[in-house]
């Protein structure tokens, strides 16, 4: 339910809109709200500090709303760390996935979240594995793109940069094969599978496997 962040609705969202988005969650398999646009859902004052600790009572009101699984993003504890909160309605449980922080914000890391969460689950991963793989990835994406902004790093000092980057312990990189095998498992077990020219999914019968993988009929052609 893309509404707002950091306390406030984003320019182009009215009160209006969020009304709206409440009766369409009602229909929801899962969302994924950050902290300000689950505020907004359950009309909870903005000022109101909420922590993880907290959301063990707030997250089953939000699942009475509609949707089966709840999962909030950027969700600050009381030691200071950040988590990923989720209640699945069906099994009434909570739990807290806990990840690194980077210190730099990104526009769309909710939309990757979201999008690698959903890939996750449609491989038959469970909901806590898919929200740790989506985690790992955000915090390992945004740690390339800090390398790569040499310029901007440059004017702001690369010795206190790499200061802070390092108090981040980004662990284990072993979560990159699982993202590498998300295709392959989907190749191996399923009747769909992306061609390695146009990327779009085709009915594995149709298509020629290749030295590079699958090519759908169209880009084997030419």
């Amino acid at each position: 339910p893309v509404l707002g962040d950091d306390g406030a609705l984003y320019d182009t969202m009215d009160q209006q809109m969020v009304e709206e988005m409440g009766r369409l969650i009602t229909h929801a398999d899962i969302i994924t709200p950050n902290m300000t646009e689950l505020k907004l859902l359950l009309d909870l004052p903005a000022e109101r500090e909420l922590y993880a600790e907290d959301l063990a009572e707030i997250l089953p009101q939000m699942a009475a709303k509609g949707p089966g699984t709840v999962v909030v993003t950027g969700v600050h504890r009381k030691d200071g760390g950040r988590c990923v909160c989720c209640y699945q309605k069906d099994l009434a449980q909570y739990q807290e996935i806990a990840y690194k922080e980077l210190p730099i914000c990104y526009p769309g890391t909710g939309d990757i979240f979201a999008s690698v969460l959903i890939g996750g689950i449609l491989q038959g991963r469970t909901l806590q594995e898919s929200i740790q793989l989506s985690a790992d990835f955000i915090c390992h994406a945004v740690a390339d793109a800090i390398d790569t902004e040499d310029a901007y790093w440059d004017f702001k000092g690369n010795q206190e940069v790499e200061a802070e980057k390092n108090k981040y312990d980004l662990g284990d990189t072993t979560w990159f094969e699982s993202l590498d095998n998300l295709v392959e498992d989907m190749e191996e077990n399923e009747d769909m599978v992306e061609c390695k020219e146009c990327f779009d999914l085709f009915p594995k019968a149709d298509c020629v496997k290749l030295e590079i993988g699958y090519v759908c009929p169209h880009c084997n052609c030419e």
